[in-house]
């Protein structure tokens, strides 16, 4: 790994002064939520618990969105369930679509839970406030959730 050593020096007094180079961590920000929200919606609905906001310090700067959410399916008296998970950015879907889904072979109902983790770079192409928001839906069963989670975003010079 590669050692950057930042000289203070003239009129330049902190580090926002100095060109990071690429690749560096240049801020983060954390949203986390231990609020329980459910939803028997078949369309994307707004987990609006962690909606995370993060505004870039140049437009070659990229995002790297950490989520990671307690997600919980629920089926009573039938064999399968599904949920549907994706992050969005500006009112679209900017993450590959994660779903969990469990199946009962005795058709008695079941609840699922599990981790869902959703991990990609962004590159936004702005200086403004940029947000970002986990969203999910029904496929197949009675209901889909998130009990916890939280969205971790942290610019990377670019």
């Amino acid at each position: 790994m590669a050692l950057t050593k930042l000289n203070f020096g003239g009129s330049q007094t902190s580090l926002s002064a100095f060109n990071m180079p690429t690749g560096s961590v240049l801020q983060t920000v954390q949203f986390r939520s231990t609020t329980y929200q459910q939803t028997t919606s078949t369309s994307y609905v707004n987990y609006s618990h962690t909606n995370a906001t993060i505004t870039p310090s140049s437009t070659s700067s990229k995002v790297l969105v950490l989520s990671s959410h307690n997600c919980e399916n629920y089926q009573n008296n039938s064999y399968s369930s599904q949920g549907r998970f994706v992050i969005y950015r500006g009112g679209s879907a900017v993450s590959e679509e994660n779903y969990i889904r469990h199946y009962d072979y005795g058709g008695s109902g079941h609840l699922g839970m599990t981790n869902v983790v959703i991990n990609f770079l962004d590159s936004p192409n702005s200086t403004s406030s940029v947000s970002y928001q986990l969203y999910m839906k029904l496929v197949d069963g009675d209901s889909t959730a998130v009990g916890s989670g939280s969205i971790t975003l942290l610019e990377i010079a670019g």
